[in-house]
């Protein structure tokens, strides 16, 4: 005798084959490269200060912009240089605003040592930080000498590196116009 199927179960399986468009979010690879044509600045050096400031941004209402300084030099100059650079998010005035992609405040506490990519926005008045946490390296001591700390696949540093080498390949990169192409966050 034959066991006869369900309709529930034919119903549910002639559903599941119909076609359906899935929309995928996509978060678009930084090499090195791209990132350097983005870019309006690369430094390296210590984080000496970090505010959070309320702003009232015309597209975005009110939210927080966490400005970091960085003593350093610029690395395709090699010039010192002070640069204040920011990113959306942190705490101001007992206001504090997550965003999904802010560097973490292990990144961003004074007294680090990193490497910041940014770009100047119009709208928000500043260096901004290229793709918020994609564009922030920590650098810690190793025994060879400073490593930027690598941030995986999709990363214009996807694993750990000698400053010293990385230097050597940011150097050898034709610095390009930058790139007017936006990405998710870039306001201008």
């Amino acid at each position: 005798m034959r066991k006869k199927t369900p309709l529930k179960l034919l119903f549910t399986l002639a559903f599941l084959m119909i076609p359906i468009e899935i929309v995928k979010a996509s978060i678009e690879p930084l090499t090195l490269e791209k990132m350097l044509s983005y870019s309006d600045g690369c430094i390296v050096g210590k984080i000496t200060s970090k505010k959070g400031y309320l702003a009232n941004i015309p597209t975005l209402g009110q939210i927080v912009i966490t400005k970091l300084t960085i003593e350093g030099k610029e690395i395709l100059t090699g010039k010192k240089k002070s640069v204040e650079v920011a990113y959306l998010g942190g705490s101001a005035d007992g206001v504090s605003i997550q965003v999904s992609n802010q560097p973490p405040d292990r990144e961003t506490t004074p007294g680090n040592k990193v490497l910041v990519f940014y770009y100047y926005d119009k709208v928000f008045n500043a260096n901004m930080i290229i793709a918020q946490l994609g564009g922030i390296f920590m650098i810690q001591k190793g025994p060879l000498g400073d490593v930027v700390i690598g941030k995986g696949v999709g990363s214009a540093v996807p694993r750990n590196i000698l400053l010293n080498n990385l230097e050597n390949k940011i150097k050898a990169i034709k610095p390009a116009k930058r790139e007017e192409k936006k990405w998710e966050g870039q306001t201008n």
